[in-house]
């Protein structure tokens, strides 16, 4: 029976090398990328303006977090807030404040709004970046920009804990009595938590 768990960690140690590697790289894509270069530029962006919502804004949940769509008279395709750094407080205040029958404008990028009506299995919606009712602000490019920036920010971490992660458990010639996909698993969550603060 030893015998038989040396060997599986045998064969389980080049996979935490592998992940090293792929979290060095992530760390240094993330790293190099310009933060400057996922700013939503708003010349290319569409102003949609007096649209209605043809029902309550519709609540999402997944793993990566929380989305708010918005279903449109008259557009098959919802429109959607999302990512998880988004503030919860930015989205509650849409689903508290805006509701079936309201009229709404938005800006989204003018690309996406020209297949506003082409939903396929891998494009059922269109991200918007500006929301707007009745003069209020719930949702603004600087908002926008920042989620984008906030998504670069998380990989860096991201990729250093699995580089180090990795190579730590690498090291280990015998399994380590704490399981790596717990240890790993549960760092890759603080982290996340702690991005989202």
């Amino acid at each position: 029976m030893t015998k038989s768990k040396k060997t599986d960690w045998k064969d389980e140690r080049p996979v935490y090398l592998l992940l090293a590697i792929v979290g060095a790289v992530i760390a240094i894509v993330f790293y190099f990328i310009p933060k400057n270069s996922r700013d939503i530029d708003e010349t290319k962006l569409v102003s949609v303006n007096d649209i209605v919502l043809s029902k309550d804004p519709e609540v999402v949940k997944s793993r990566r977090g929380e989305r708010v769509l918005l279903h449109i008279k008259g557009i098959d395709k919802p429109f959607q807030v999302a990512g998880f750094d988004f503030s919860e407080t930015i989205k509650r205040n849409i689903i508290r404040n805006i509701k079936f029958g309201d009229t709404i404008s938005i800006k989204t990028d003018k690309s996406e709004f020209n297949k506003v009506d082409n939903e396929t299995l891998f494009d059922s919606y269109t991200e918007i970046n500006s929301l707007t009712k009745n003069g209020q602000e719930f949702l603004n490019i600087k908002q926008a920009n920042n989620k984008a920036k906030s998504d670069l920010e998380f990989g860096v971490p991201a990729g250093l804990y699995l580089l180090f992660a990795g190579l730590i458990y690498w090291s280990f010639k015998t399994r380590p009595t704490l399981s790596p996909t717990i240890v790993i698993g549960g760092g890759l969550f603080i982290i996340i938590l702690m991005m989202r603060q």
